[in-house]
């Protein structure tokens, strides 16, 4: 593609104004302009509208509905939501407003993300009619970033998630891009063609996996292409998280990962034993760890996500901010 392509950004946002700020005018400098932004505010309460407002990047705010500006020679489109929808409702609302309006591209991200200076420069440059999906090495001084090249659909038998994806670390690609099979909605650049026929993010995830979701449908259309040169950066990443091997699978973001790690292998599994037998499995092997250890707060945390993935109950169905450990020893106390 050597073609002059307009970008428009695709941006959720939720408590978190400075970073929000920061990130938009980040976009105002990339050597490679942008040409418009689409701004879903998923509800927040801390003041972003406000602050947008009073920056004049937006100039009203209009629950539930689209409202045009200019600023900083880029078109705002922002949307304020009436509710959180998690990021996978906000992002799916957001690429919807995007596949309306007139540009070649769609730039992904979240409200904590800063890209450097030519970020879309470089993903540009790597972006083809063979692979029309790129994505920035989140390489931080607090993130150790990987490319994902393989995430295994067809053996039964793996229980846990760093079995199933196949990672290579960033610092080892010596390559110009390396073809991947998974991303986050971390900055990829996207074709409007991609989205046109594959549609956005599936809002029933509410938040986590919706990204594997979206880079498993998209990987049937195009290539997708890690680019180690286009860096951005996670302002809120946390290094012990990432170097954690067991995930403690007692709080309400765990709930939602196990849900829609369960619901995404019975949804796209090569084969039965995948669909049927790997969820079980996995929820299985988490229990029996649970018992041995003397954990039995995660039991329930396990129990609701599975039974929730089988019976297809997705959207919000638990509360964010829960904290099951809490609740269950607050329950055996009584």
């Amino acid at each position: 593609m050597t073609e002059k392509r307009t970008v428009c950004v695709v941006l959720v946002t939720y408590n978190r104004k400075k970073l929000l700020m920061e990130l938009l005018n980040s976009l105002c400098i990339q050597t490679y302009p942008v040409s418009a932004v689409v701004l879903v505010d998923n509800h927040s309460t801390d003041g972003t509208a406000e602050m947008l407002a009073e920056k004049k990047v937006i100039s009203e705010t209009i629950p539930d509905e689209t409202v045009n500006s200019r600023w900083n020679n880029m078109e705002i489109y922002y949307f304020r939501s009436s509710k959180n929808t998690g990021g996978s409702g906000g992002f799916s609302r957001a690429f919807k407003i995007a596949e309306k309006l007139p540009y070649d591209c769609v730039w992904v991200m979240d409200d904590d993300v800063e890209p450097e200076k030519n970020c879309l420069e470089q993903l540009l440059l790597y972006q083809d009619h063979t692979a029309q999906v790129c994505i920035p090495s989140r390489q931080d001084k607090n993130w150790d970033d990987y490319a994902i090249t393989e995430y295994n659909l067809t053996n039964p038998f793996l229980h846990r998630l760093g079995l199933m994806k196949k990672r290579v670390a960033s610092t080892e690609i010596k390559t110009d891009y390396l073809r991947v099979e998974d991303m986050p909605l971390e900055g990829p650049l996207i074709t409007m063609s991609v989205v046109k026929q594959i549609g956005g993010p599936d809002p029933g995830y509410f938040i986590m996996y919706d990204d594997t979701d979206y880079a498993h449908r998209a990987g049937e259309v195009t290539e997708l292409r890690y680019i180690p040169s286009a860096i951005l950066h996670r302002k809120l990443a946390d290094r012990a998280r990432q170097e954690t091997v067991t995930p403690p699978d007692s709080t309400w973001k765990d709930y939602y990962l196990l849900r829609n790690q369960f619901y995404f292998d019975r949804k796209y599994g090569k084969n039965v034993l995948v669909k049927y037998f790997r969820p079980w499995w996995s929820w299985t092997a988490k229990r029996i760890h649970a018992v041995t250890h003397r954990e039995t707060y995660r039991m329930h945390v396990l129990n609701m996500a599975y039974h929730d993935a089988v019976n297809h109950r997705m959207g919000m169905t638990v509360q964010p901010g829960t904290d099951f450990f809490t609740a269950f020893h607050e329950k055996t106390e009584e």
